[in-house]
């Protein structure tokens, strides 16, 4: 049987790493839910591009550019709204 191999961020396995982008992803999500007079809505829709970016296809190398201009335009949006 062959071996499995497995994609993994290294920056993700860093605990240290993991922990500060845990909690400022919280802090954020928390701000804009908050900000937003609670948009359920906003914030799955942010959670989604984040776990695209970080662990989907986007975000084992493909292209990282095109989740931040996502991310850019949908905290763009946020801020003109």
């Amino acid at each position: 049987m062959p071996p499995k191999t497995t994609v993994v961020n290294a920056t993700a396995t860093q605990p240290p790493v993991f922990l500060v982008s845990v909690v400022a992803t919280s802090v954020i999500f928390t701000w804009l839910y908050n900000s937003t007079g609670g948009s359920l809505l906003l914030i799955i829709v942010l959670h989604t591009i984040f776990d695209i970016c970080t662990t989907g296809p986007l975000g084992r190398g493909a292209d990282g550019d095109a989740c931040r201009r996502a991310w850019d335009r949908s905290i763009a949006n946020h801020d003109g709204a």
